[in-house]
């Protein structure tokens, strides 16, 4: 059996004397700043440090008579290790349900700000609070917002605490009515529909607000999972996402650009955006909105090491059916309408620099992340966006 205080050498023949158990000691206990879908890196970070802090604890040996041993020994460091993390398995697994983390509390204290009512407030999946206390104070006042630290408690506590439902959350922001729906009954949702087919007539034009905290990347059919989201929004209504953008290869079917919800989400289809934000999962990252495409007349992309999450708002302006006439990438609308239009040499110039200046920039760009042109991203401060 494993133990952390055995004498060095025992048990081990690879370890020496001077070998010395290492013990991990989290610098900060408690639940982390970033929990839910902008914190995977953070998580799956801490099960990479059990793995190798087992493996350096066990210290298996090549010798094949010992291999059983040392897996074992790993396997038992590795559950050892684990308990010591400031977050455990348990909630682990629940970080991995979709929910409200810190960033999209704020993202939906600045859309309540900008007009968004959540009178009448339909959640696609059950959502789950993924904050504490201490966290749900920090995202009012990233939002310019102000909460008494014993009501933040109060709210927190009567979701069912960290990763409870978000229900009485969304109430307190001031929802009358709140509902889900999902494909399946496991978390006993309101209503249960699969969104691969269409929404069914009792739920068009019926909330004020409809919320995808990170469904429908999940669903095959995602443009008729799109526009049955559009259509439950009543006229006036306000449909908020929050989908990933980046670097999230295998969470879903699909990642997304914001030139997708840009077209879909337009005027021909009844919407109008009023947000479009991106964050990146690391603790600097500061919102950024991105411009629309077809303003530019050019594609706006973000390369970047992080995970990205785009913050979608859109408001419905007009009772019309949704993907009448399919959608259109916007620089190639500009293309097929202007053909004499100068095409971005950007890459070419790229391309003629010499290799030994040319790999040093392409460590430069993969390390600090590149954007398609200047004024394409701009720094937003949610504060002002709440005022």
């Amino acid at each position: 059996m494993y133990r952390d205080d055995r004498r060095p050498g025992a048990g081990c023949p690879q370890a020496t004397s001077s070998a010395r158990t290492p013990r991990v000691t989290p610098k900060r206990r408690g639940v982390p700043l970033f929990i839910g879908q902008l914190d995977w890196d953070r998580h799956d970070r801490h099960l990479l440090t059990a793995n190798y802090y087992a493996s350096r604890t066990a210290c298996p040996s090549h010798r094949p008579q010992n291999r059983l041993l040392s897996l074992l020994r790993i396997g038992s460091a590795r559950q050892k290790v684990i308990r010591r993390l400031s977050v455990g398995r348990e909630q682990l697994d629940r970080i991995r349900q979709i929910g409200f983390n810190q960033p999209t509390i704020s993202f939906l204290l600045a859309a309540q700000a900008t007009g968004a009512s959540l009178d009448r407030t339909l959640t696609i999946g059950r959502q789950n609070l993924f904050v504490t206390a201490e966290m749900l104070t920090r995202a009012y006042a990233d939002a310019g917002k102000l909460i008494d630290p014993a009501l933040a408690e109060q709210v927190v506590r009567e979701c069912g605490g960290f990763g409870g439902y978000a229900e009485s959350f969304l109430k307190h922001m001031g929802a009358r009515e709140v509902e889900s729906l999902d494909a399946s009954a496991y978390e006993h949702a309101t209503h249960i529909h699969d969104l691969n087919s269409p929404l069914p007539n009792h739920l068009t034009a019926r909330y004020s607000l409809v919320i995808d905290g990170g469904s429908l990347e999940h669903v095959f059919n995602f443009p008729q999972a799109l526009k049955n989201c559009m259509q439950a929004v009543e006229p006036d209504g306000h449909l908020a996402l929050i989908t990933p953008a980046n670097n999230q290869f295998g969470h879903g079917f699909y990642q997304f650009s914001p030139d997708l919800f840009y077209r879909a989400l337009s005027s021909q289809n009844g919407f109008q955006i009023q947000l479009m934000l991106i964050l990146a999962a690391h603790r600097g990252a500061r919102w950024r909105s991105i411009v629309d495409p077809a303003e530019v007349g050019a594609r706006v992309t973000l390369t970047s090491p992080w995970q990205s999450l785009l913050f979608v708002l859109a408001r419905r302006i007009s009772d019309v059916e949704p993907f009448t006439t399919a959608p259109q990438q916007s620089d190639y609308t500009v293309a097929w309408s202007d053909p004499s239009r100068p095409v971005s040499n950007r890459l070419l110039l790229y391309q003629r620099l010499p290799t030994p200046i040319r790999l040093p920039v392409k460590a430069v760009k993969m390390l600090l992340g590149t954007t398609s042109g200047p004024g394409h991203f701009h720094r937003v401060d949610l504060a002002q966006l709440s005022r």
